[in-house]
């Protein structure tokens, strides 16, 4: 069996073209479904903004499983959980409080809750919150913030200096999750979680995605994404097409 994990956005999704999702694309991950083989999302959105997600797939690809917040969350082909990680709620606390002033979007279960926060009124499940009181701080996945900022850039590297926390920086965003919570995690917990032996596999074209580009068993990238990127990825396609087709090639 195959695990085959993709980043959504700039992956499997594109906001700036006119076929946002490619025919070619959907016809190989049905051919490789039909194998028996497993294709999954692979994303740093937390759970509470999947309907965002389903809405733009338009029922054109069904995963068989999803990791959310950047590994810290793993769900079945229906939505049950299979692996819940929450940052401590101690660390959390003291994430907040140095953070407070800041444009702030914490990721739990069934909520989005921003604290200074705008931009996310389209999205279901939004809750505007003044104070971690508002809140359950011991469920939560995720902090995310912009760090193209001096502010951010200085709340960024006071979290680097916090134990117990895992960060995902990308040129504008940054994630934050428990120690060890990663998209590479991710993988390679679904394959445990199917108690089968397999081969593990990724594709994705950004910074967030490197754990799963370095740690799973073959990856992919585009020649559009970033060089340290690429130079973390086994193989350089097209689409995710070009590489379904490889991995099936490589197992016959």
């Amino acid at each position: 069996m195959i695990i085959f994990g993709t980043d959504f956005d700039g992956t499997l999704y594109f906001h700036d073209r006119e076929e946002q999702i490619q025919s070619v694309d959907v016809e190989a991950i049905k051919n490789f479904q039909k194998t028996g083989n497993l294709f999954g999302l692979v994303t740093g959105r937390g759970t509470a903004m999947w309907k965002d997600v389903e809405v733009k797939l338009k029922d054109k690809v069904q995963f068989d499983f999803r990791i959310h917040s950047n590994g810290a969350c793993i769900l079945d082909r229906d939505g049950n959980a299979l692996f819940k990680q929450y940052i401590p709620e101690d660390v959390f606390r003291t994430a907040f409080e140095h953070g407070k002033h800041l444009e702030l979007v914490f990721h739990a279960e069934k909520e989005l809750y921003v604290l200074n926060v705008g931009e996310f009124d389209n999205f279901e499940g939004v809750r505007c919150i003044h104070s971690i009181d508002e809140m359950e701080a011991d469920e939560v996945f995720e902090i995310s913030f912009r760090a193209d900022n001096p502010k951010g850039q200085q709340y960024l590297e006071y979290l680097r200096t916090v134990s117990g926390l895992e960060i995902a920086a990308n040129a504008e965003f940054v994630d934050v999750m428990a120690k060890g919570m990663t998209k590479g995690f991710g993988v390679k917990k679904m394959l445990e979680l199917t108690h089968q032996s397999g081969m593990t596999c990724a594709i994705g074209d950004s910074y967030n995605d490197q754990s799963m580009l370095e740690q799973t068993d073959l990856s992919f990238t585009f020649p559009t994404s970033p060089q340290v990127v690429q130079n973390s990825a086994d193989r350089i396609v097209e689409n995710i097409a070009q590489a379904l087709d490889y991995v099936i090639q490589t197992q016959n």
